[in-house]
Formats: C-alpha cells, sequence, structure tokens
C-alpha cells in the first residue's frame, strides 16, 4: 500500500538523536507508569491531561525526529512551523497536562525519596520561584 510507504518515509528519523529518541521514550515511560500506579491507587489522571501530554511529546518528538526536519532545512515556512511546534504547541500540552505529580509516581521508589529531597531544598525552591515569576518567565520565553 502506498500510504503506508509514505507514512514509514515521514516517521523514519532523518537525522536520528538518541537523546531526543531516549528523552521522549523515557517521559511517555515514566508518564505511563505514573499513571498505572495512580489508578492503582484509587486515584488516576484524566483523559484529557493524557492526551496534553501524549500528544505534546509526540508532536515535539515529529517534529525533531521525522522526514518532517529535513523539510525545515530546505522550506523556510516549514522551518516556522516546526518553530511553532518546538516553542509554543507542543511544551504548551506538556505543561498544561501538569504531569509533574504522574511523573513523580513514575519513578522507582529508591528514587522518590532523594528526588523529592532535591526538589524540596531551599536553593531549588528559591530558583524555581524566580524562574516563576511572571516577569521573569515573560523574558525568558521572549
Amino acid at each position: 500500500m502506498p500510504w503506508i510507504d509514505t507514512a514509514v518515509k515521514w516517521m523514519t528519523p532523518w537525522e536520528p538523536s538518541p537523546t531526543v529518541i531516549l528523552g521522549c521514550l523515557a517521559a511517555v515511560a515514566l508518564y505511563l507508569r505514573g499513571t498505572r500506579r495512580l489508578k492503582a491507587a484509587g486515584g488516576g489522571v484524566s483523559r484529557w491531561r493524557s492526551a496534553a501530554f501524549l500528544i505534546g511529546v509526540v508532536l515535539i518528538y515529529f517534529s525533531l525526529q521525522s522526514y518532517f526536519d529535513y523539510l525545515s532545512q530546505h522550506m523556510f515556512w516549514v522551518h516556522r512551523l516546526q518553530h511553532l511546534v518546538l516553542h509554543h504547541i507542543g511544551p504548551f500540552l506538556v505543561v498544561l497536562a501538569g504531569p509533574h505529580e504522574v511523573m513523580a509516581a513514575g519513578l522507582p521508589g529508591r528514587l522518590r525519596g532523594p528526588v523529592r529531597a532535591v526538589l524540596g531544598s531551599r536553593p531549588v525552591r528559591g530558583v524555581y520561584r524566580f524562574l516563576q515569576n511572571p516577569v521573569t518567565a515573560s523574558v525568558l520565553f521572549v
């Protein structure tokens, strides 16, 4: 079937980056593991949050690892579309999902304590508060 060949061509990494591939796979695996754990504990994650997270990660992966990346190197409008996805749409969907609690639940038990200790430390909280300040966040975004 010709459409399958076309789909495979579009999804095949143009310049495979192990960092992007492993990062996206790790984020999705951690999120899905956290979703299962929260559901088993009697909680859960709404479908729209899971969909937002997964669509955001897939958009980021697709714009970096598919034939779309090749086209963005040769057509300016495709490059701008890639930039829109990487800078605005993908991260917005990931953040909209609020994945921090789900991904924390997905961490292995031996890592949860040390990660919680580091993230709860005074210097990390101070940096986080500084970066989340609306003025700082706006300047960094621009």
